[in-house]
């Protein structure tokens, strides 16, 4: 072990923990401008939450809240698939409504 880390542990942990988080923000930052991200081109599907469809798709919040039947602002994590069980609404009905929220490409 390096001799400084040996006398400084507290110091040579924060170090490591820094060199974690920049890490991850650098391929975070690698994947976002190489374009590995969220494609917005692909169609709606059962996996998706709430939030996930208002971040990738561009939607506002507010609609997506009003036909998921969710409080505004609450963005539960929970699958499309999951709300429309509980609702008792076919899953196929909920993804053609909120494809009918998406822009025009």
């Amino acid at each position: 072990m390096i001799p400084a880390a040996r006398r400084h542990p507290w110091l040579a942990a924060g170090m490591m923990v820094a060199l974690l988080l920049a890490t991850l923000f650098l391929a975070r930052t690698v994947v976002l401008v190489a374009g590995w991200g969220p494609d917005p081109a692909r169609p709606v599907e059962g996996w998706m939450t709430p939030r996930y469809l208002v971040r990738v798709y561009d939607l506002p919040p507010d609609q997506v809240s009003d036909l998921l039947g969710i409080a505004p602002g609450s963005a539960p994590r929970v699958p499309l698939e999951d709300i429309a069980r509980q609702r008792g609404v076919p899953l196929a009905d909920l993804i053609a409504a909120i494809e009918a929220l998406r822009p025009p490409p």
